[in-house]
């Protein structure tokens, strides 16, 4: 299989001819995303493409074929996938610069559907943040009727897809938008859609910046009541990076019982209050074991640290949530609990979860104000 490099391919964009499509731009710096996949026999070659603002649908549906006639001639078995987004450059992260409010930066037009954007967090790896993200947003849908979608953010480390058995592809419309894939009832977006398992993404803060700005303004997302936002184990770049980008209405934080845990689980609450990102609830998981031969408990991360945290901050407490071995069975197959177990108290846990965010948020007579982020 013949070998091709990122300068091949920004190279020969370089040549491609863009006077009769009516667009100013230097093509090859304006990828924003380019990864290489084998599959099928064939090479995969991935762009993301970012378009001035004015661009027509005519305009799009012109360079994407320039685009993809050009990189066929890169090797007789490449498979050009290209999507484009349009978007204003992220503001700096250097702190020189301060951020217009947040109340007055304008929704991005892939989010004017959008009625509110929950965003899940941990400040940690390894506490079950994604698995309660999908089983809340599925609890949503499922037991309350809601139109959700998934934002996998972790965008170094996606689990999203494997969670809900998404394909491997990402399909774009008429316009070369991104398309959110169906699963369980709800639409998600994830970079484990673009990869394979194997594949680290290595990318470093610019290309993960605009990587964010794609999933937010280059994806179809359609009519949604709520966006859940998964969040990436940190309290860096890429929560600055959505919070300048996106309106997030408030956060909900995932944590153990466990003192270690709970210490950054305290860096991300205070994280989104630098943001002035409400942070409407805690959720306690892997709360105790629970047998699955005498259905006997047993603490073993510690006992009521989560909620005792929520107290001491005067944040609402969302419950709790076992360390069940049905959540993790089901969660590699792809099928959350929520879809498996409907009606036993594991699902029912995040039902109680989304009862909660429904009453405190979902239910106002109007969205919460959304602060100027420091």
């Amino acid at each position: 299989m013949v070998n091709i490099t990122n300068k091949d391919v920004l190279d020969n964009l370089a040549r491609i001819d863009l006077s009769h499509v009516g667009l100013e731009m230097d093509l090859d710096s304006s990828v924003s995303s380019l990864q290489f996949e084998e599959k099928n026999e064939k090479k995969q070659v991935k762009l993301i493409v970012q378009v001035p603002p004015a661009s027509t649908r005519d305009q799009i549906k012109q360079l994407k074929e320039r685009i993809e006639q050009s990189l066929l001639t890169l090797a007789p078995n490449v498979e050009p996938i290209v999507a484009f987004t349009s978007h204003a450059p992220i503001p700096s992260m250097s702190g020189s610069k301060k951020p217009a409010p947040r109340e007055a930066m304008p929704k991005p037009e892939s989010l004017q559907n959008v009625k509110y954007v929950i965003a899940v967090a941990s400040g940690k790896g390894g506490v079950g943040k994604s698995t309660t993200a999908v089983n809340l947003a599925i609890a949503l849908s499922f037991y309350l009727g809601y139109r959700v979608g998934v934002l996998d953010a972790d965008i170094r480390g996606p689990n999203i897809q494997k969670l809900l058995g998404l394909r491997q592809e990402m399909e774009l419309n008429e316009a070369g938008m991104m398309m959110p894939q169906e699963a369980h009832g709800i639409s998600a977006v994830s970079a484990g859609m673009l990869v394979d398992d194997n594949t680290p993404m290595i990318w470093r803060g610019p290309m993960v910046h605009n990587a964010i700005n794609n999933f937010v303004n280059g994806v179809a997302w359609g009519e949604k009541d709520i966006m859940i936002v998964d969040m990436p184990p940190e309290t860096g770049d890429v929560p600055l990076s959505l919070a300048h980008t996106m309106p997030i209405n408030g956060a909900i934080i995932v944590s153990t019982p466990q003192d270690l845990a709970l210490i950054d689980a305290r860096k991300g609450i205070s994280m989104f209050n630098k943001l002035n990102i409400p942070v409407i609830g805690i959720v306690e998981n892997m709360s105790s074991f629970c047998c699955p031969n005498c259905a006997h408990e047993t603490p073993i991360f510690g006992k009521d640290g989560a909620r005792k945290e929520a107290e001491r901050q005067n944040i609402p407490y969302f419950g709790q949530v076992p360390l069940d071995i049905r959540i993790r069975e089901h969660a590699d197959n792809g099928v959350p609990v929520v879809i498996r177990h409907p009606d036993e108290g594991i699902s029912l846990a995040y039902k109680n979860i989304a009862e909660l965010l429904k009453k405190n948020v979902l239910d106002r007579s109007a969205p919460l104000q959304v602060a100027e982020p420091v």
